[in-house]
């Protein structure tokens, strides 16, 4: 398992723009640190961002992140499930922190 710090989350999103006016961003239930909150309420592609750099900076190959999905909570911290463009796919989550621990990649589902 990899971590990374997304100290930076508020400024490199910044930097990126806003959401945009048509996304609704998902709602974060109480329990959650500010810093998890942020990442909860970001948009598909803001989210996916955040998702290639913490699957880069564990030193994993992906291209970009092409669709994720919310898991189940893993001690308490919010989980993703990410799908990079050649089909690797990673479990995601982020500390109180800030600090995302990238476990993966993963075996693909059987099809069907």
């Amino acid at each position: 398992m990899r971590m990374f710090l997304l100290a930076a989350l508020p400024l490199s999103l910044a930097a990126c723009g806003g959401a945009s006016d048509n996304a609704k961003a998902p709602v974060a239930p109480a329990g959650y640190s500010d810093v998890q909150k942020q990442v909860i309420a970001l948009d598909k592609p803001q989210l996916h961002i955040v998702f290639i750099r913490a699957i880069l900076d564990a030193q994993q190959t992906c291209q970009g992140v092409t669709e994720s999905a919310r898991g189940a909570d893993v001690k308490g911290d919010p989980l993703w499930i990410a799908r990079c463009s050649g089909g690797a796919r990673f479990q995601i989550s982020i500390g109180p922190d800030g600090t995302a621990r990238v476990t993966g990649p993963l075996s693909n589902p059987p099809a069907g």
